[in-house]
């Protein structure tokens, strides 16, 4: 029985969108640590680098970012950056269960948030022709980054354990079939597959459900995705 049926109904629907929006923002972030990991272990100097690496960082946080994750009030539409994002979506996120996965989330996200800050500090403190200096720099990104890693780890753990609390709800479920690429891109192959197997014993029963669901809410036009969605985890 899922955790959530023992709960208010504004509770799951408030929390089922706020993960969905944590969930967007961990897999755009997740993307981009991935790909700055593998850029800053490239055999070359951080010069050569700097601006794709000035680029990805900046696309995560910006020097704005930390009085404006403090605010009372979060814009859902502002473009400080995916991990500043995330790591507010965190800080609101409170899990139905006693579980270390809640603070988990909330620490390693802010903590990936700082390091971010970390990176950017290194990027801008430029020092021309000084071959030594920028050697110790790029040996500083290189340090920070692996930290910046194992919070995206932990993090990784914590939202794949998350998704228990949502096997019941149509609305992440769908979500997660819509972004199941991106999902298993991270997760390994077939791991939504298997995901929706173990809770809804079969694909087609859990289009079953959705059916229901969905129908019951009056969204009977967006089915056929469903069932493409589905048809799509088939053939994975």
């Amino acid at each position: 029985m899922s955790t959530f049926q023992k709960a208010p109904n504004f509770y799951r629907y408030s929390q089922a969108t706020l993960f969905q929006f944590l969930l967007s923002e961990f897999l755009e972030t997740h993307g981009k640590i991935f790909a700055l990991t593998h850029l800053v272990n490239q055999p070359a100097q951080m010069d050569a680098f700097k601006a794709p690496l000035s680029q990805l960082v900046s696309s995560m946080t910006d020097s704005s970012s930390r009085s404006f994750l403090d605010r009372a009030v979060f814009s859902w539409h502002s473009n400080n950056g995916c991990l500043t994002k995330l790591a507010h979506f965190c800080s609101l996120w409170q899990s139905p269960a006693k579980t270390s996965d809640t603070q988990t989330l909330k620490k390693q996200s802010y903590r990936a948030f700082l390091l971010c800050l970390e990176l950017q500090a290194i990027l801008n403190h430029r020092r021309e022709g000084k071959k030594q200096a920028l050697e110790n720099d790029f040996r500083a990104f290189q340090k920070v980054t692996e930290k910046l890693s194992a919070s995206l780890a932990s993090l990784t753990r914590a939202v794949a354990s998350t998704l228990a609390f949502f096997d019941r709800d149509e609305n992440v479920v769908f979500f997660l079939l819509n972004r199941h690429q991106a999902i298993d891109a991270i997760y390994g192959p077939q791991f939504l597959c298997n995901w929706v197997k173990k809770n809804h014993f079969s694909l087609e029963k859990a289009f079953h459900f959705l059916n229901a669901r969905y129908t019951k809410r009056g969204f009977d036009h967006i089915l056929p995705q469903i069932a493409k969605k589905i048809d799509e985890l088939k053939m994975v």
